[in-house]
């Protein structure tokens, strides 16, 4: 149209629309590594709290051991104790999380305000972490010595 225009400055528009979509990535990325941090803080929270649980009741599985008990029931003692405190951090959480959704819901794009499917993904992994994180303290107390315990107390 103007053959005496002086052309400057051309950028491709995939250029362009990654630098428009800047901030929201960064945003992403940073909400991605809170999350990321937060689940590593709940999991060694739980793994913590339910080896605490089962290095007080040592001497009770040990009791419950020597009056018959088996180690399934031991271990189910401490599965249920964990799960009863998985639920109610689930159930906190899930409120707070309905709560909290309207303060970031300028964020959201097409996401509604109670996403069922993203709600049912934290829950899954939370009832993961909480099933790894009881194994190992679970486990221990499968394996307590009897005679130790009931001895040393």
């Amino acid at each position: 149209m103007a053959p005496t225009a002086l052309v400057d400055g051309v950028t491709a528009l995939d250029a362009l629309v990654s630098r428009a979509w800047a901030p929201w990535r960064f945003g992403a990325w940073v909400f991605s590594l809170f999350a990321a941090v937060a689940t590593a803080l709940t999991a060694t929270g739980l793994f913590s709290m339910v080896a605490l649980d089962v290095a007080e009741r040592r001497r009770e599985f040990a009791v419950r051991l020597a009056v018959g008990a088996t180690a399934g029931l031991v271990a189910r003692g401490v599965a249920v104790s964990a799960a009863i405190l998985a639920a109610f951090g689930l159930a906190l959480g899930l409120g707070t999380a309905t709560l909290a959704t309207a303060a970031v819901q300028s964020l959201l794009f097409g996401v509604p305000r109670f996403d069922v499917t993203t709600y049912a993904g934290v829950t899954a992994s939370v009832v993961v972490i909480v099933a790894a994180a009881t194994w190992v303290p679970m486990r221990r107390a499968m394996r307590v010595a009897l005679a130790e315990v009931l001895r040393h107390g």
